[in-house]
């Protein structure tokens, strides 16, 4: 067995069955697997693993479980408080035109009572549509004036984190599984054992990155926005997550997560500086910007995963991802890097088999897999694949005339040639074609 992740971890609650049908949107979760079934990995007891440079397996057949999404060296979550209105516009451009996710942390009991700044659920719905996040900063902020009271149990904290959660289900029709704490005056009645019956994680406001080895994804660390250079807030820059030996050795590779409230100019300016900061190192090195709540899944089934090559062979090499993470929640795909033989040309990748993502990359002669699976959801199987393996009509490139030979055959149930669409050579066309050619297109 190989343990690509050694965690040393303090456990957290399981959920208790009571509730699993409020705890998330999706009602069809299905019976709890056998085995830990965790909904947060909370606060390390230490370091849960050493930090490294990125990991290049040396012999063909050895895996490794990647820090971070496709194999980027580090990973940058944006987050905007206080539902913000005026700014929805601009960071809806911006973000397109730098490739960016945003997540915004809504106080619930604001939307619709003051539209102009604290926004409509319409307006969130069309950021959520736009592949944007809508998590929780509970229902009031846990202000007294607007019904917060933490000695009424319908207005106290759990109601907070527990209502809220359901109203953006409810509004948006996508899981709420991450939250903000609140901060003020009343920030001091945030209650970590209550949040993490409601969310798999949660976002402070300590101003400092999150070291990717030690994170507390029940309080995580958050700062006041991006920092490309301030000599005086050293801490706070990006670079330190690019470089070991700017700041503190311990930042390098770490979760920089960021928070905004309302935007003036310099604000402004000083993104459009950072996004351009980052495009840079992601041509360089690789950056991952996740959601927080994309950060949180991939950060904790990363942290307790187990990685076992259970077949190396010339033409096949397979493998088994687990975690110790719930099943019907954490089902993000995690990047595993794989050395290949050098005499495969491409590769392709099945779990439990159907077709999953998979790429090829080159460094130093050797050929690598980087392959998207999801933890307990079965082995894993690659193969030597021909290039432009949707290549349907053979002209050596997989394109629009591909996908209309697809698309006219799709539903054949059987007999099927890969002249009429059928990629993954078992016979129908289907679904699991469609995502061969969507890996291939392009090509």
């Amino acid at each position: 067995m190989t343990i690509v992740r050694p965690a040393l971890l303090r456990l957290r609650r399981f959920v208790p069955a009571a509730l699993l049908v409020a705890w998330c949107l999706t009602p069809s979760l299905g019976p709890v697997r056998a085995g830990e079934q965790l909904m947060t990995l909370g606060a390390p007891d230490g370091n849960r693993f050493a930090i490294t440079d990125k990991v290049w397996p040396a012999l063909p057949g050895e895996a490794h479980v990647c820090l971070w999404k496709d194999d980027a060296l580090a990973a940058v979550t944006i987050t905007v408080d206080d539902n913000t209105r005026p700014d929805h516009d601009w960071w809806m451009q911006t973000a397109a035109a730098y490739n960016v996710k945003v997540t915004w942390f809504v106080i619930t009991c604001l939307v619709e009572a003051n539209p102009s700044y604290h926004g409509t659920w319409a307006g969130f719905q069309t950021l959520h549509n736009v592949g944007h996040d809508i998590q929780s900063h509970t229902v009031t902020h846990l202000d007294f004036s607007r019904g917060f009271d933490p000695d009424d149990g319908d207005h106290g904290i759990n109601a907070e984190y527990r209502d809220s959660k359901a109203e953006i289900e409810t509004r948006i029709g996508a899981p709420c599984i991450t939250l903000a704490y609140p901060g003020g005056a009343s920030t001091v009645y945030n209650d970590e054992t209550v949040a993490d019956d409601y969310f798999i994680a949660a976002r402070g406001t300590a101003g400092v990155v999150n070291p990717v080895n030690a994170v507390n994804y029940i309080r995580t660390n958050s700062i006041g926005g991006l920092v490309v250079s301030n000599p005086s807030a050293p801490w706070a820059q990006l670079i330190n997550i690019f470089d070991p030996a700017v700041y503190r050795a311990n930042n390098y590779r770490a979760w920089y997560v960021t928070h905004y409230h309302g935007l003036n100019d310099t604000l402004k300016a000083n993104i459009i500086e950072a996004m351009v900061f980052l495009q840079q190192k992601d041509a360089e090195v690789g950056v991952w910007i996740p959601t927080f709540r994309e950060g949180a899944l991939y950060g904790q089934q990363r942290d307790s995963s187990t990685l076992t090559v259970t077949a190396v062979e010339p033409d096949r090499i397979a493998f088994t991802l687990t975690d110790r993470m719930h099943d019907g929640i954490f089902t993000y795909p995690l990047t595993v890097k794989v050395r290949l033989y050098d005499t495969w040309t491409d590769v392709a990748a099945t779990q439990n088999g159907r077709p999953v993502e998979a790429a090829m990359i080159e460094r130093d002669g050797g050929r690598f897999a980087l392959v998207q699976a999801v933890p307990d959801q079965g082995p894993v199987e690659l193969t030597p694949a021909p290039a432009n393996s949707a290549d349907f009509d053979g002209d050596g490139d997989v394109d629009l005339d591909d996908f209309v030979i697809l698309k006219t055959n799709f539903g054949t149930p059987a007999g099927a040639t890969a002249a009429e669409g059928d990629a993954d050579g078992d016979g129908d066309v289907d679904l699991d074609d469609f995502v061969v050619l969507k890996n291939n297109f392009g090509a």
